[in-house]
């Protein structure tokens, strides 16, 4: 997924640049796992089976806790933007510093489409520089 965030409607104003992977996926089986989630969101650090420790980047990790950013996201599949799905998502962004001067990121997510079953996801992404692409 590449995520673009502008200050402007149309997208002119784009600022942040970010390439987000898909790491992982779930359906929590019960109540009890959604809570553990939701625990994991507010946490100074993220770890993931396989990954490395992520340190809070949203609000910086000077607090032991801090609420996650909740949205509702509208998704347009064409390019006409007729018809939107729309999606609850609760999120934090993590980070961990990477040789030189990088950065590499982790977004976790609650996700709740709107009919749809709610879903745990963890994404990896790195920041892009718009020198960084080309038309």
């Amino acid at each position: 997924m590449l995520q673009v965030v502008s200050t402007d409607a149309e997208g002119q104003d784009a600022e942040d640049h970010t390439l987000f992977i898909p790491w992982s996926s779930a359906y929590p089986p019960d109540a009890a796992a959604k809570r553990r989630w939701a625990d994991r969101l507010r946490a100074r650090s993220f770890t993931d089976e396989g990954l490395p420790e992520y340190r809070r980047f949203w609000f910086g990790d000077t607090d032991e806790r801090q609420d996650p950013v909740s949205f509702w996201e509208s998704v347009y599949d064409d390019r006409a933007a007729t018809t939107a799905r729309r999606i609850y998502q609760t999120s934090m962004l993590f980070a961990r510093a990477l040789p030189g001067e990088g950065r590499e990121l982790l977004l976790a997510i609650e996700m709740e489409p709107q009919g749809g079953d709610l879903t745990h996801e963890v994404m990896i992404g790195i920041p892009l520089d718009i020198a960084e692409f080309t038309a």
